[in-house]
């Protein structure tokens, strides 16, 4: 299984490339930001829904962007509900 790759982009307007959960949290806790934008790359529902549901948690305030491919209603529903704001198709040459 591919662990997420999850981009974060917080204060000071770096964009910081963390390659699984525990590291988005530190990344996230160190920077002090309340309202980072997080760019999660989708991978396996279950798991992405989990981690999509612990990073709302812990930072309500925060822009949680889906990169992914197309969702069918019932895939879009529940990464809403589990926190996301919006999905991006992340191959813009289609």
């Amino acid at each position: 299984m591919k662990h997420p790759i999850i981009y974060i982009q917080a204060a000071g307007g770096r964009l910081r490339v963390v390659p699984d959960m525990p590291a988005a949290i530190r990344t996230l806790d160190a920077s002090g930001d309340p309202r980072p934008i997080i760019l999660f790359e989708r991978r396996t529902r279950k798991i992405d829904l989990q981690n999509i549901r612990l990073l709302r948690s812990q930072y309500p305030q925060s822009a949680i962007i889906l990169l992914t491919g197309t969702l069918d209603a019932t895939e879009r529903k529940a990464y809403l509900e589990a926190g996301t704001n919006s999905a991006l198709r992340p191959d813009t040459d289609d």
